[in-house]
């Protein structure tokens, strides 16, 4: 996906962020996905950092709506594990 591609989705998650904060929802389920989402694009980005950050958001609200052996709080472990080995952690 050419980096404008990766602005256009990181505008789209973003607006669909904005709508669950203006309800108040910051840790409903689907903030997770966004988080995540945000994640996947920053570490396409090799923005390794703020794809970090996402990863851990996300798997905070995972761990708070989902029973501790659900495989997308796995997704996100995985992906938390990519980001530390393209920084050579």
């Amino acid at each position: 996906m050419e980096k404008n591609g990766y602005n256009e989705a990181i505008k789209y998650y973003n607006t669909a962020m904005d709508y669950y904060k203006c309800a108040n929802a910051t840790n409903h389920p689907y903030m997770a996905s966004l988080y995540h989402g945000n994640a996947r694009i920053c570490c396409a980005q090799k923005q390794y950092t703020e794809a970090l950050n996402y990863y851990q958001r996300s798997l905070v609200i995972q761990q708070e709506h989902l029973p501790s052996n659900h495989p997308d709080m796995a997704i996100n472990l995985i992906g938390i594990g990519d980001v530390y080995r393209n920084v050579g952690k």
